[in-house]
């Protein structure tokens, strides 16, 4: 069998699989590479039928509730003895790294999975190593989120401290401000935040692969920010120098070391500031936003294959950094706030060789708004090139020949 990224080397039966949201029947499919037995966890308001065709067993629980996880994992184990247990869904990496400890199987560990999942406790364990430093506190009140910004006596930010898709994430500059901030998180349910210096210098992640705590830089991924600080597009791979990326991998693979990751992808924010650079968060998973697909366009491999590939014994640890074949980005649909009359898009454009995905997700007279959080954009395009410059060029000019009309009376 072969494999682009890592010799092929022999394969395990049974993965017991947790959770998934919108690609998780693309994710399984992938695991037909490998010939696993999949054994699948969900909650049953979220289950896909089509999900029945990559897999030989369905139980439906809370596997957010870890007694009603043990209780079904148990008795998975007794019946079906998994080899190992993944997830590359937000919501379900604690659970699979807690069924992960409670059998012994290859795989992280809670504390590292709850550390990098835990902003407050990421950033507590980089206070610790003396590595990325960055000012923050956790917060409650209002009168938290007021004497921080007094303290710094500078912009900062109020974020959710278990938060994922750019979700209530606010740049404090004021009284009113914090007011405004403290009272949406309030209507979030979310009670307790993290404050932080606010990180000024241009955004990039990181994706990464360890293999039992090698680290392996992927590819480091360009990232555009709009407005609320939700990311509206993506270029692999990024347009920096050999000394920024060799400084970016340095900072990234001691990061890793630090949170004691040991095995799988890793997709790590960061920022390039006057001071160096400053990790934001991580996560032990491929980038959502279809950084997966951008990767795989670029270097000709999968990031989700070869998480199966490393789990299931099947590939080998390759060690030195990819080099890339291409490029890819992708770039998120805007529109003005109001009522959508009609989306024209042109037939070269759904023609072209060049474009490899595009999906509108609004229908005529449905009513949009500017992203608050990265769940309600409106679709994508994607593009590949030869040059990453070339490539964002083409994908902006394609995005921009998208016609969205609007019902403005």
């Amino acid at each position: 069998m072969e494999y682009l990224y890592g010799e092929f080397v022999k394969k395990l039966s049974k993965m017991l699989y947790i959770g998934g949201g919108r690609e998780v029947i693309e994710t399984l499919s992938k695991a037909k590479k490998y010939s696993l037995d999949v054994i699948y966890i969900q909650k049953e308001e979220l289950f896909k039928n089509e999900v029945t065709s990559y897999v030989s067993e369905v139980h439906f629980v809370d596997y957010e509730n870890d007694s009603d996880l043990f209780e079904v994992a148990d008795h998975i184990y007794r019946e079906s003895k998994f080899n190992f247990c993944l997830s590359m869904s937000e919501d379900a990496l604690l659970p699979a790294a807690k069924i992960t400890e409670r059998f012994g199987l290859m795989g992280n560990s809670v504390s590292c999975v709850e550390g990098l999942k835990n902003k407050e406790l990421m950033r507590r364990k980089l206070e610790g190593s003396q590595l990325s430093p960055v000012r923050f506190r956790s917060g409650k009140k209002l009168d938290d989120i007021l004497s921080f910004l007094s303290e710094n006596n500078a912009p900062i930010i109020v974020k959710p401290i278990n938060g994922s898709g750019s979700q209530c994430i606010f740049k404090i500059e004021s009284k009113e401000q914090a007011e405004r901030a403290y009272q949406a998180l309030i209507v979030e349910n979310i009670s307790n935040f993290l404050l932080e210096e606010f990180l000024d210098g241009e955004e990039y992640s990181v994706e990464s692969f360890s293999y039992s705590g090698k680290h392996v830089i992927l590819t480091v991924t360009e990232k555009f920010l709009g407005q609320n600080f939700v990311e509206m597009g993506h270029l692999v791979p990024a347009r920096i120098d050999a000394i920024t990326r060799r400084n970016i991998e340095a900072n990234v693979c001691d990061f890793l070391t630090t949170m004691n990751l040991q095995h799988g992808p890793a997709h790590t924010e960061l920022k390039l500031t006057n001071k160096g650079v400053r990790i934001i968060e991580s996560h032990n998973r491929p980038g959502g936003d279809r950084i997966n697909e951008l990767v795989n366009l670029s270097y000709g491999f999968d990031m989700k294959e070869l998480n199966f590939g490393w789990h299931s014994n099947s590939i080998s640890p390759q060690l030195a950094s990819p080099q890339p074949v291409g490029s890819a980005a992708i770039l998120f649909l805007s529109a003005p706030e109001g009522v959508v009359k009609n989306v024209v898009i042109p037939d070269h454009i759904l023609n072209h060789k060049d474009v490899v995905e595009l999906k509108v997700g609004v229908k005529s007279n449905q009513k949009i708004f500017t992203p608050r959080e990265s769940y309600d954009r409106i679709g994508h395009i994607i593009v590949k090139g030869s040059d990453p410059t070339a490539t964002l060029k083409l994908c902006e000019q394609t995005r921009d020949q998208i016609n969205f009309q609007m019902d403005n009376s």
